[in-house]
């Protein structure tokens, strides 16, 4: 008999995950952008916020 707490510890590791990876995305983009001009980390910044809502909806299947 599969116990009923199996899936939840899978999709509580996958939050973790998720969050492992938005944190590290986070920490290249605060050091990135601190060495870049103005208006170039504006545009930085605006890609990183695209790339991690894609990697957000690809992670949860909403993405085709």
């Amino acid at each position: 008999m599969v116990e009923m707490s199996q899936p939840s510890s899978i999709q509580e590791h996958a939050r973790n995950s998720q969050k492992e990876k938005e944190t590290f995305v986070d920490t290249i983009i605060e050091e990135d952008v601190g060495s870049m001009p103005g208006r170039l980390s504006h545009l930085f910044i605006l890609w990183s916020l695209h790339y991690k809502t894609y990697l957000v909806l690809l992670t949860h299947g909403a993405w085709p």
